[in-house]
């Protein structure tokens, strides 16, 4: 008994292309691209300033850069 492989079905069943072309009606390839890379820009946004917090965390308080306050009398 032999099976026929020469069909091989994908298993989305043909409805990829469909919603493919669905969105494509729906939204511009500009546009998607575009909030991608928004999207990109704010989650490395976001990852910069987790970062700079952590090392300010490990670091302890900045030393003051205006020197030593004194008072005059």
């Amino acid at each position: 008994m032999t099976e026929d492989t020469s069909r091989v079905d994908c298993l989305c069943m043909g409805l990829g292309p469909q919603l493919t072309a669905l969105l494509r009606g729906v939204v511009s390839p500009e546009t998607l691209a575009e909030q991608w890379k928004s999207g990109e820009l704010e989650t490395l946004k976001l990852l910069r300033l987790l970062i700079d917090q952590r090392i300010s965390s490990l670091a302890g308080p900045e030393p003051s850069s205006r020197g030593t306050t004194l008072t005059v009398e």
